[in-house]
């Protein structure tokens, strides 16, 4: 399967720091008073513009720090990107949730260390269920179902893809992992 994604990292945009304007500016006379005024003025606002900007960058917050074309397989999932091709097998995931329709998140050891990022997809529940059948069949949202939004077993069934390994579903998903298998599951 391949489709479009984001990727987004918690963390600050900037520390906090910002340059401070104080250069100076002086003229004579009544309108090279008001000039010098102004300028004044100006730099104070430009410089409490900065610093609030700053200070706004410094606040840690979840950040898109990449996109591109995500490509799913019963080994893990690839992200092309205009820097590269980085590829994420299951055994490299620790712990992987839906946060959202279309958004899962996961914690991993990557070549760089630990990290914990948000991975937007059309296919961020193929990506769920991947992880979680060949890594953690006893997750909470794997077993309750509650992450499965309406038509997604129908369009992964259509797509052709058998899912990896087996799994003991509980009657509520019998039917979704029919479609996944490919087969029917009711004698499981």
């Amino acid at each position: 399967m391949q489709g479009a994604f984001t990727l987004h990292d918690f963390g600050a945009m900037g520390d906090g720091s910002y340059v401070h304007n104080n250069g100076f500016f002086f003229a004579s006379g009544g309108t090279g008073l008001a000039l010098t005024a102004g300028m004044a003025a100006g730099r104070a606002l430009g410089n409490g513009s900065r610093r609030s900007a700053a200070q706004a960058a410094a606040v840690a917050r979840w950040k898109q720090i990449d996109q591109g074309a995500l490509f799913v397989s019963t080994h893990g999932f690839r992200m092309q990107t205009q820097r590269g091709m980085y590829s994420w097998w299951w055994d490299a995931i620790g712990s992987m949730q839906l946060v959202a329709p279309g958004t899962v998140q996961f914690s991993g050891d990557s070549a760089n260390g630990h990290v914990t990022w948000i991975l937007g997809s059309e296919w961020a529940e193929l990506v769920f269920t991947f992880w979680a059948r060949v890594r953690h069949r006893r997750h909470p949202q794997f077993l309750n179902g509650g992450w499965v939004p309406p038509g997604w077993a129908q369009r992964y069934g259509a797509s052709g893809m058998s899912a990896p390994g087996q799994h003991t579903a509980s009657s509520q998903l019998r039917g979704v992992y029919a479609a996944i298998d490919g087969s029917r599951s009711d004698s499981r």
